[in-house]
């Protein structure tokens, strides 16, 4: 628990610094949406990001887009990188049975992160960089896993969750909704994202499902199906695909708990009872 109240302007560069490492580009406007911060203050923390050598501007001063820089704020991050030789040959495999292509997240404090994906830069469908962040409450993967994670974890990415200022994460506030959505989603056996969420980030040309990846019987991971609307819908999508992600789901659980045994404390550990910690990112004091 942090001993003092958070740095507000801190958090804001940072938000700031996150939609333009995002967007790769971004004008005062973009960051503006994204955040909901007042144009006077994107621009502040823009100049300060731009002073510290994390963006430079282009485009006669209008779009800023990220350094080199930025790298070295992921140097001590590693946790994806074990998922991602787990996952890849999966995902490849799953991406040449049925032709779209696929991502792994996991859990990463106000997001999931895609650890591995099976998208070539050159296709129609919109690009995913790994180290992306799906929202919890929006993306299909985010609700894949909420759907089956312990109580105890659920309630406290909810209860963070209601603090965010972020658009999709807001819905955390209306606990009802949210029960609803996940109990149908477990009914249901996969996930599916939000409608908003897929016309603000993909504008409806692109839908999907996702179900989770289990370990020692806990989920410690999900993977999607990304599909381009206008070839296919979802409700085809579903009946012709789901069983193959279904089985690629059970393929990378089986290879995770051959990685490291049940009561091991390192990577891919999980538990039903305990805060899931599949990758090892905290120590667990006893």
């Amino acid at each position: 628990m942090p001993s003092f109240l958070p740095v507000i302007a801190l958090m804001r560069g940072l938000d700031v610094l996150r939609v333009v490492n995002t967007l790769r580009s971004a004008t005062v406007a973009d960051v503006h949406r994204q955040t909901g911060l007042h144009r006077a203050t994107v621009v502040r923390m823009l100049e300060t990001l731009e002073h510290a050598g994390f963006v430079v501007r282009r485009d006669d001063g209008k779009r800023y887009m990220p350094t080199g820089r930025v790298l070295l704020l992921a140097n001590g991050f590693q946790a994806h990188e074990r998922a991602a030789q787990i996952a890849e040959p999966v995902l490849s495999d799953l991406r040449a049975r049925v032709g779209w292509p696929s991502d792994l997240a996991i859990p990463d404090g106000d997001a999931m992160l895609v650890a591995v994906t099976s998208r070539p830069f050159d296709h129609l469908l919109i690009e995913r960089r790994l180290g992306a962040r799906a929202p919890w409450l929006a993306s299909s993967l985010g609700r894949a896993y909420l759907a089956t994670c312990s109580e105890m974890y659920r309630e406290e990415v909810l209860s963070a969750l209601e603090k965010s200022s972020q658009t999709f994460d807001r819905a955390a506030r209306n606990r009802r909704e949210v029960s609803r959505i996940l109990r149908e989603t477990r009914e249901r056996g996969y996930a599916v994202p939000d409608e908003a969420y897929s016309k603000a980030a993909y504008d409806n040309a692109t839908s999907g499902f996702a179900v989770p990846v289990f370990a020692h019987s806990a989920v410690v991971a999900s993977i999607n199906l990304l599909f381009l609307t206008s070839t296919i819908t979802l409700s085809d999508a579903v009946a012709n695909f789901l069983p193959a992600v279904n089985d690629a789901a059970v393929r990378i659980g089986a290879a995770m708990e051959l990685d490291l045994p049940a009561n091991s404390r390192g990577p891919f550990s999980a538990s039903r009872d305990a805060r899931p910690d599949p990758l090892g990112l905290k120590r667990i004091r006893r």
